[in-house]
């Protein structure tokens, strides 16, 4: 899967287009204003997003017919398109290249050589390896009836002792459910919901200004969290109140936070997606150094937090 040395355009290369239209419920749909696209990749920032036009969007639901659409597998980095906001695309891998072609101007390199890579990579893999696609919603938390907390008006702060349980349908009242696309891996690491997608360093004054261990916790640090090292993974609760983060960096490209909850695994908010007790191979975690959450790849350490002590914005 080393696909670094071949040209972007040829990774992304335009298909044949089929006849009909995708039993797709968007395609179905008379769409005047154009459609709004997202690209699910990031997690510490907001996910890149395009509107195409009527047309560009007919020709993306030509390529649709027949696609057997699949959740991902993995939990970090890609995991398909978002169409306005409510229909996922991922498993029609000639209507996903078309649409990763329209990212070019507002992504990197680095991210877009990772996403033409998982495109043709799922779309190789047999059918015993498609099996984890099939699972009902791998988890997805959901909420039925109404939320126990008014979750817009932030911040709403989960508690400083004991360390925050997985319970996301409890936890800071179910906010994390109800305003899933308004707090990021940041906000869910720290337990306190803000619905701005929190960024290191922004809540103190001095917002982070490059992807590296370094700026990033820097930022951190000025919100309150406190360096706890990168030597070993703690085995029990911080004893002073609070409960223990950690910080991972996608090189060049983006920075992901995954929490230690009460019973020492620990969980996580990928971006504007749901959040997860698991890594990308589907494992429960145990040590955040030796997880997979590629493209994430470099750890950079632990911090004790205390909701009520961060600054989070």
């Amino acid at each position: 899967r080393d696909m670094a040395a071949m040209p972007i355009p040829l990774l992304l290369m335009i298909v044949t287009f089929a006849a009909a239209f995708a039993d797709f419920p968007p395609c179905q749909e008379v769409h005047k204003n154009g459609v709004e696209v997202e690209l699910n990749v990031l997690s510490g920032t907001r996910d890149p997003s395009v509107v195409l036009t009527a047309s560009e969007w007919t020709e993306v639901c030509d390529l649709m017919d027949n696609c057997e659409m699949r959740r991902p597998c993995r939990v970090m980095g890609y995991t398909g398109f978002r169409i306005d906001g409510l229909h996922d695309i991922y498993g029609c891998r000639d209507a996903e290249l078309k649409l990763a072609s329209k990212f070019f101007t507002n992504i990197s390199e680095e991210v877009a050589l990772h996403v033409a890579e998982e495109i043709i990579f799922s779309d190789q893999m047999d059918e015993e390896s498609q099996q984890c696609f099939r699972s009902e919603k791998n988890g997805v938390p959901t909420i039925v009836g109404e939320p126990q907390t008014n979750c817009k008006e932030t911040p709403v702060v989960g508690p400083d002792s004991p360390a925050p349980e997985y319970s996301p349908k409890s936890d800071d009242g179910g906010c994390f459910i109800t305003e899933q696309r308004h707090n990021n891996c940041y906000n869910y690491g720290n337990d306190v919901v803000t619905n701005t997608f929190a960024q290191p360093g922004r809540g103190s004054g001095e917002k982070w200004k490059a992807n590296t261990c370094e700026d990033v916790r820097a930022a951190a640090e000025r919100d309150g969290l406190v360096w706890h090292g990168n030597d070993a993974v703690p085995t029990a609760q911080p004893e002073e109140g609070g409960h223990f983060v950690a910080l991972l960096i996608w090189p060049k490209t983006n920075f992901h936070w995954i929490r230690m909850d009460r019973d020492l695994f620990w969980s996580h908010k990928p971006g504007q997606t749901a959040v997860r007790n698991v890594d990308n191979t589907g494992s429960k975690i145990t040590d955040p150094s030796k997880s997979d959450f590629s493209p994430w790849t470099q750890f950079c350490g632990y911090f004790r937090t205390v909701p009520s002590n961060t600054t989070l914005n």
